[in-house]
């Protein structure tokens, strides 16, 4: 009796041990006899099937498109983003890409700066998935510009510092152009012309002048100082260089290479260019006529620029046609304590000036010397903009 209680009681305890030690071996695919068991599918190590895009070993990937610039300082080159896990992206100065740099990139751009003038750089780009990789793009290719001017279709002429007599030297104005006094200068670009429609509309995408004469190659016009600064930052932003506006105090930083309005001191030097006489090609109204579209000539409309006779250092229609704006704040009596090196005008003030008289006006406000002024957010038909820089 003893004997069968025993027995019983070790089947009892043995059996269910049994039954789980099965079902552990059948739960283990370590201590499975199955060999169709592929160890590998959840190895958190491997990464073969990282990619997502769902390529197959060995499949050619369609390359993707790549944009940019024709030509350019700083610039972009993009391309199509297909979820890939890099580009490879290469840079050449030669078609045939035998001397290349790489880079490899998560991103679908890349910005370069150059500034070898006139040299092409060529670009292409191809995905890496980690599994294939696609073809190589199509190839971008880049002209270093020579200047920043180049890249808006914009003529200048690199005014060299030197000093001049600013004011009233003919003694034929109003109180606020004396006392004349020496200025020094530094070297600056400025537009050969006044800013087109036609360059204004490019940039920012809308022509604000109407009614007096709409023509690509007329003069912008009803531009406000405000918009003309914007219009300058945004030129420098494309350019690809420091801007020279803070557009919440609307201060001028002029240790910048950007764009600007020119001071009133660079202004009367680039325009007088070395002569001391009422207009820049000499001290008749006769001398007018030639120099710029005012009362007398323009028949009361604005006119194309550039077709009238250009100064000594190249600059066209400084007298007449449009104003111009410069940087300044106005101020009547400033030429009494203005600075003898690069003056900028006072730190504030309501009135911002303006130069060069317009298409409407009699012969003495066009003088080279003539201070006049208009509140920064005016927006008129005869008030335009010029543009300057420093390197």
């Amino acid at each position: 009796m003893k004997r069968i209680l025993t027995f019983v009681l070790i089947v009892f305890i043995m059996l269910p041990l049994a039954c789980i030690e099965n079902k552990i071996g059948r739960d283990n695919p370590l201590e499975s006899d199955d060999s169709s068991y592929d160890d590998t599918s959840d190895d958190p190590t491997d990464d073969t099937n990282d990619d997502t895009s769902g390529v197959k070993p060995g499949e050619v990937l369609r390359a993707p498109i790549m944009t940019g610039p024709t030509q350019g300082l700083s610039y972009i080159i993009s391309w199509e983003e297909t979820g890939a896990r890099s580009y490879y992206v290469e840079e050449s100065k030669t078609s045939d890409f035998t001397d290349v740099v790489s880079y490899e990139v998560n991103v679908n751009s890349l910005e370069f700066s150059h500034d070898e003038s006139g040299q092409i750089y060529y670009y292409r780009v191809r995905t890496n998935t980690g599994v294939s990789d696609s073809d190589w793009s199509n190839v971008v290719s880049v002209t270093i510009a020579q200047s920043p001017w180049d890249l808006f279709d914009m003529k200048y002429m690199s005014i060299e510092s030197g000093a001049f007599t600013m004011g009233d030297i003919q003694d034929l104005g109003e109180s606020d152009e004396h006392p004349t006094h020496r200025v020094n200068v530094s070297a600056f670009e400025i537009g050969v012309f006044e800013v087109t429609q036609k360059q204004y509309t490019a940039v920012i995408g809308s022509n604000p002048s109407k009614n007096y004469g709409v023509e690509e190659e007329y003069p912008v016009y009803y531009v406000s100082w405000y918009d003309a600064v914007k219009f300058c930052n945004i030129l420098s932003d494309e350019a690809g260089l420091g801007r020279c506006y803070d557009e919440n105090t609307w201060e001028c930083d002029f240790s910048q290479n950007g764009f600007r309005l020119p001071t009133e001191a660079e202004w009367e030097y680039a325009c007088r260019a070395e002569s001391e006489t009422a207009y820049n090609i000499g001290n008749e109204e006769s001398d007018l006529e030639q120099a710029g579209w005012y009362k007398s000539n323009s028949r009361d409309s604005m006119r194309t620029v550039g077709r009238r006779q250009a100064n000594a250092w190249g600059l066209h229609d400084m007298h007449g046609n449009v104003w111009e704006w410069c940087n300044d704040w106005y101020n009547d009596w400033y030429y009494k304590t203005s600075p003898k090196n690069d003056p900028t005008g006072e730190i504030t003030g309501h009135y911002r000036v303006k130069r060069g008289g317009d298409y409407s006006v009699e012969a003495e406000l066009c003088r080279s010397a003539n201070r006049e002024h208009d509140e920064p957010e005016d927006r008129h038909r005869f008030l335009g903009v010029r543009l300057v820089r420093r390197n």
